[in-house]
């Protein structure tokens, strides 16, 4: 059995001009609700973020703090888009060595906080995650 057999999307990222402006307008179009938000509107002072869902469906909006982070040149450029695409699987690191052995760059190794382990590897922007408890939305 492949790590891949049991992919799923996890979440989807967003960089966003303006985080208020999109979480009103997910939440107003499509009956999204915000169940976390970066502490004091600030994740490691370049970011701010919100995590909105509906159902089995997740969003992270992401709104630049400084002009040097990479989705300021996407915003700029384009518009709000999508930013990363999060995998989930039951096994995120042996997911995350089968797309190493296919190709794909280690971004940064499998790691465990809060119950989840996450790894990055770089073929596209997505991280793969497994929870080891149940999430709480």
């Amino acid at each position: 059995m492949s790590a891949f057999e049991e992919l799923g999307v996890d979440y989807v990222g967003f960089a966003v001009g303006d985080l208020d402006l999109a979480s009103a307008w997910w939440a107003d179009h499509y009956g999204m609700s915000v169940y976390a938000r970066s502490p004091d509107g600030r994740h490691e002072g370049r970011v701010r973020t919100a995590a909105m869902a509906k159902g089995d469906i997740r969003l992270v909006l992401v709104e630049t703090g400084s002009a040097d982070h990479p989705a300021a040149a996407y915003t700029e450029r384009h518009g709000d888009g999508v930013c990363d695409i999060a995998l989930s699987t039951p096994d995120a690191a042996a997911a995350f060595e089968e797309a190493v052995r296919r190709g794909a760059r280690p971004v940064e190794r499998p790691r465990q906080r809060d119950g989840v382990v996450t790894a990055w590897p770089r073929g596209a922007r997505a991280a793969i995650s497994s929870s080891l408890k149940p999430m709480v939305y």
